[in-house]
């Protein structure tokens, strides 16, 4: 608002200026035969042009780096509202041009190649559930639904991890789960794997407890916070959907009927890794 005062204020001045003669200090007088030419001044006279110029030239200089300031924290143009909704819709911390990228690149297609019957949307909420799934077993001490929901490699990191919290008598404790936002960054087909790279920022209640003492030694009991995680979920290509040992037709990774875990279930995709990249 004190820019846009000033530089009315500059133009009522360059119109005064412009209307009214001006002359410097000699002995020459005003002829009014001037007032039809397209300068006002007689002799050796000051031009008001050169007093506009500079005054316009300072007022570039005061505006221009608050426009630079506003550029660098992440400016959107106004016509750019594509960008905008997807920024607001998914939440993502990108710059601009990442979240332009994400928005060219439509995983639609890429899915329905393996999976006819999902959408970009119903893969995200897969994923979502198998994330919450591994947290809430990881908090019951649940071996056997951790192990549904990861590859064999991390379900051995993770239930190594458990035993160490086990024999140190606590309880890392997740509750109220919140999903803020997430976005599948890339899927390919690599080492007969279907590989598909995603964002997740998830929000929950994560704490450590002392089951002697019931002392929270690590995290917050009362206040949720936002974890921001890169994830890679792993669907196989030669999964099958039946079981291989019972011979029984599969509804999930692990069989009803002999209660045995399948890793390669058709059509199923499982945590492979899991990185956090920040709160």
């Amino acid at each position: 608002m004190k820019k846009i005062i000033l530089i009315l204020q500059f133009m009522i001045l360059c119109s005064f200026m412009l209307a009214t003669p001006v002359y410097a200090e000699e002995e020459d007088t005003y002829n009014p035969e001037y007032e039809e030419s397209p300068s006002f001044f007689s002799g050796e006279s000051v031009s008001p042009y050169i007093v506009i110029g500079a005054g316009a030239f300072i007022i570039i200089l005061w505006i221009l780096p608050g426009k630079k300031k506003k550029e660098k924290g992440g400016f959107i143009p106004e016509d750019n509202n594509k960008v905008e909704d997807q920024i607001i819709e998914h939440g993502i911390e990108r710059e601009k041009e990442e979240v332009i990228e994400l928005l060219d690149s439509s995983f639609d297609h890429v899915i329905q190649k393996y999976l006819p019957d999902k959408t970009e949307d119903d893969l995200l909420d897969d994923f979502y559930q198998i994330f919450i799934g591994i947290q809430k077993a990881w908090r019951d001490f649940d071996y056997r639904s951790l192990e549904k929901y990861c590859s064999s490699d991390l379900y051995g990191l993770y239930a190594s991890e458990l035993e160490k919290i086990k024999e140190m008598n606590c309880q890392n404790i997740m509750s109220d789960f919140q999903l803020v936002s997430s976005a599948i960054r890339g899927i390919e087909e690599k080492d007969g794997k279907v590989v598909a790279d995603v964002y997740m920022c998830v929000s929950f209640k994560d704490y450590v407890l002392n089951l002697d003492t019931q002392e929270v030694i690590k995290g917050d009991k009362e206040n949720a916070q936002q974890n921001k995680y890169d994830l890679e979920f792993i669907m196989y290509l030669d999964g099958t959907d039946t079981c291989p040992k019972c011979g029984k037709e599969l509804t999930s990774r692990e069989c009803s009927s002999c209660h045995t875990i399948v890793e390669k279930k058709k059509d199923c995709f499982i945590l492979n890794q899991q990185g956090v990249m920040g709160k």
